[in-house]
């Protein structure tokens, strides 16, 4: 499986049409004057590592801006969903709205136990290597085992 990789900024370039994130960087700043990305990031890694924790597939990375890189695109599709959501006058592609759904999807397949992710090189240490049941055999207790007691 693969590694896990830090999601930043710069990464977005990779999902967005040529110039639309300096477009959506100088709109969203234009109105308050700070850069809404470094607080639209931390939402959308918490948002991924959040998923990892709730399936227990793998631990997290010690490191809190890495991600699997199996979700590394998912988070970048929804960092780019949360952004243009602050300016509703933009519009997103039909390719980046469906990358943005399927990226849900599978986080919820995360969440569930449905879908494994990798391992990262640094494990953070307040979370062990998860330990899965492969095979149960339940014991019913009936009420003729318990004659006597």
């Amino acid at each position: 499986m693969a590694g896990w990789k830090k999601l930043r900024v710069k990464d977005l370039e990779d999902h967005m049409v040529p110039d639309q994130l300096k477009n959506l960087l100088e709109a969203a700043a234009g109105r308050d004057g700070t850069d809404p990305l470094p607080k639209l990031l931390e939402s959308v890694l918490a948002q991924v590592r959040a998923a990892i924790r709730t399936g227990r597939t793998a631990p997290l990375s010690a490191d809190g801006e890495k991600v699997p890189e199996e979700l590394w695109s998912d988070g970048c599709a929804l960092l780019l969903e949360k952004l243009q959501g602050r300016l509703p006058a933009l519009r997103l592609t039909a390719d980046q709205v469906r990358a943005a759904e399927t990226a849900r999807l599978r986080l919820r397949r995360v969440e569930r136990g449905e879908l494994q992710v990798s391992c990262p090189t640094d494990p953070s240490p307040s979370q062990g290597i998860p330990i899965r049941c492969l095979h149960f055999r339940p014991h019913p207790i009936r009420s003729s085992q318990l004659e006597g007691l």
